[in-house]
């Protein structure tokens, strides 16, 4: 496992990316192919993940 990759998904539709922080901080190159059990791993967290804490989600508006 490595703390210095941080997997992203931006839309649910597209694919999990994955960056390595440490030789690309600027997270210019997606590593994920390279790296499909750390995809799979990272997308069972996220899969696991609330609701409330996905950024592609629309939450509903809250009444005040």
């Amino acid at each position: 496992m490595h703390y210095n990759r941080k997997g992203m998904r931006a839309d649910a539709a597209k694919p999990m990316q994955l960056f390595d922080l440490k030789n690309d901080p600027a997270e210019q190159h997606d590593v994920a192919a390279e790296h499909p059990q750390e995809v799979a791993r990272l997308k069972a967290l996220y899969d696991g993940m609330s609701l409330d804490f996905r950024p592609e989600q629309k939450k509903p508006a809250r009444n005040p």
